[in-house]
């Protein structure tokens, strides 16, 4: 009787004295019930495989051209046609390269993962232990997968230029840098691709110069005046930078509006309209809105950002003299897509120049 009470209880039934003590839980089990555990364990074994072979079968459906960036790419080369296609198709060559980089990463991973798996599964030699490790290196393959690299276009602003250029440049993501995720970075040869953009219609009194990059109020300094940009912009990320060469009043409107509203002096009761009257003033459905106390207004000489999400429904502001960023949801109902770029003038002799 005294030799039973030192031995443990199978941890199962909790009548049975336990035969053997498992490394991975640390559990003891009786006669009976260390083969119902073993084969527990290999269960989990066939799951995690399964997961492998699931991931395995999307990382070879992924399609590197469906990567939003081509279709900016494709976007500029139309407009620019023949003289620009060189160019463009070396853009592309780097952009894939970048991403085939992280799908060849992923892959290696994915390899040597199944290799241990394999000789693990063969050996019968795993534990909770090692189903914790393989889990864990499994769902960052999964994040790669799902997560590409950051890539972004860079913009040569160079107002010299009579077509501004863009470039094919990778960012380096720190906050999802992992042992496993180590994509090596693009080469510094980038490619150039000019995007075109300019003012092109408005309501009051503007004037238009250096080949419709700057707008001008040019009429009475108490009655507003819209510019609005030349492209619809259905899908897709864009991004255009402005700088306030002149302005008198405190506010300036830069935003969106729906691309089939008529164009009027009243589009300030329009509820499709959205944007900034100022870094911290936001306009929503035509209602102002303040969203910081601050007292930050846009200056002459300040360099704005106006970034539309079409994918997401999303527009954002960043003013980069005191570095506010804000970003603005869109309700498609009553802004529904395509969108149209506009700015707004209060007071005579305001104008902006669209740098890129």
């Amino acid at each position: 009787m005294a030799s039973n009470t030192l031995k443990k209880r199978c941890s199962k039934c909790n009548k049975n004295m336990s035969i053997l003590t498992c490394d991975g839980c640390e559990r003891s089990f009786c006669t009976k019930h260390i083969a119902d555990h073993r084969q527990e364990l290999s269960i989990e074994m066939d799951s995690i495989g399964q997961e492998y072979d699931l991931l395995r079968r999307d990382l070879i459906r992924d399609d590197n051209d469906s990567h939003l960036l081509f279709d900016r790419i494709n976007i500029w080369e139309r407009e620019s046609i023949i003289k620009i296609q060189q160019i463009a198709q070396q853009a592309r060559h780097d952009l894939r390269q970048c991403l085939d980089e992280n799908k060849s990463q992923i892959t290696n991973n994915c390899n040597k993962l199944a290799d241990e798996l394999q000789s693990n599964r063969e050996s019968g030699d795993y534990t909770e232990i090692d189903f914790d490790l393989w889990n864990k290196q499994l769902r960052e393959l999964r994040k790669m997968l799902e997560k590409p690299p950051i890539i972004d276009i860079l913009e040569d602003n160079t107002l010299s230029r009579p077509i501004y250029m863009i470039k094919i440049k990778q960012k380096i993501d720190q906050q999802s840098t992992t042992q496993m995720s180590n994509c090596n970075t693009i080469s510094n040869q980038f490619s150039e691709l000019p995007i075109i953009q300019n003012f092109n219609t408005f309501i009051g009194d503007a004037i238009f110069t250096d080949n419709h990059h700057v707008a001008k109020h040019s009429g009475d300094s108490q009655r507003s005046t819209m510019v609005y940009l030349t492209k619809f912009y259905l899908s897709g990320i864009h991004r255009i930078r402005f700088r306030i060469e002149q302005k008198l009043n405190k506010y300036l409107f830069f935003g969106i509006v729906n691309s089939l509203e008529e164009m009027n002096r009243d589009i300030f009761n329009s509820p499709s309209l959205y944007g900034w009257m100022s870094p911290i003033s936001r306009v929503v459905k035509s209602q102002k809105v303040v969203i910081n106390p601050v007292n930050t207004i846009f200056n002459e000489g300040d360099e704005i950002s106006l970034t539309l999400n079409c994918n997401i429904q999303q527009i954002l502001l960043e003013h980069h003299r005191t570095d506010i960023i804000d970003r603005l949801p869109i309700d498609i109902r009553v802004c529904p897509l395509p969108w149209r770029v506009v700015i707004a003038f209060f007071s005579s002799n305001d104008s902006v120049r669209i740098i890129y």
